[in-house]
């Protein structure tokens, strides 16, 4: 069975220092937000000692490994979406694995020599997954893009107090002002009480998005229409609470369904109350 004792044991007596000279490494010569790095560092590695507390061979079958997958995926599209190189991408894990043989005594090269051949494949593995997701979100976002750019985003009428704006690709600075003024133009012709910004179609949620969609729902707010969100998958949701935006006060709905049922009971309610 091959194990990775040694190693384990090397990282959590360096753990501190590694995570602070890991940090320092991928954000040297940049602009890049040490917070952030540091949080995604400190992630990262904690999930790479969750996975290596399995024999190798048994690694990428195990929930752990399951759990690091899915963090450099929210890590490498994060990265394609707020501009970092393909090269930062590349090189992070690949600075990881630098930082960890800094922390190796000469004396102990030796002993740690066999572990370190399955460590080190294990950790070129994670940089081709992670720059491969780099990459399709990459395109992915060139395409959404361009598709946004080609539609204009529609309002459909459900009611006479109930607008839905099916939002859809990537909402950046431009879109969001088109996004505000199409809302802000739909609910004073139409006098809506309730506007619903379906995200469905949304290709990734991040704290970009979220303030963008915060502004719309402020702007909206201040002309006397409700707006609520729906669509919001379980994987956004637990961006938006890594992210610490905050949505407290905006009803959301995992469901586009489920939002039009919960704005018609609303409306209903309205009305009775009215007469």
């Amino acid at each position: 069975m091959k194990n990775f004792e040694k190693i384990k044991a090397l990282v959590h007596k360096n753990k501190e220092n590694i995570i602070n000279h890991w940090v320092t490494a991928v954000t040297s010569n940049s602009s890049i937000d040490k917070t952030r790095e540091f949080d995604d560092c400190s992630t990262i590695l904690e999930l790479v000692l969750q996975s290596i507390e399995h024999d190798y061979n048994n690694i990428s079958a195990s929930q752990s490994y399951s759990l690091l997958e899915k963090e450099l995926h929210s890590f490498a599209s994060f990265r394609a979406l707020n501009n970092f190189t393909p090269t930062q991408t590349a090189n992070y894990l690949l600075e990881f694995k630098r930082t960890i043989y800094t922390f190796v005594s000469d004396s102990a090269r030796e002993a740690l020599a066999e572990e370190f051949i399955d460590f080190n494949n294990l950790i070129d593995d994670l940089a081709v997954l992670t720059f491969q997701i780099y990459t399709d979100a990459r395109e992915e976002t060139i395409v959404s893009q361009a598709y946004a750019l080609e539609h204009d985003t529609p309002i459909v009428k459900i009611s006479q107090s109930l607008l839905l704006m099916p939002l859809m690709g990537i909402i950046d600075t431009a879109r969001a002002q088109k996004i505000i003024e199409s809302l802000l133009d739909a609910v004073v012709e139409n006098q809506a009480e309730i506007a619903i910004l379906d995200m469905t179609a949304v290709a990734t949620f991040d704290t970009h998005v979220a303030n963008n969609i915060l502004k719309t729902i402020s702007a909206a707010k201040m002309v006397g229409t409700k707006v609520i969100l729906s669509g919001i998958s379980p994987n956004a949701a637990m961006t938006i609470v890594k992210l610490g935006v905050d949505l407290s006060q905006v009803e959301t709905f995992n469901t586009l369904e489920n939002a039009i049922s919960h704005a018609n009971e609303r409306d209903g309610l309205s009305l009775r109350e009215a007469s």
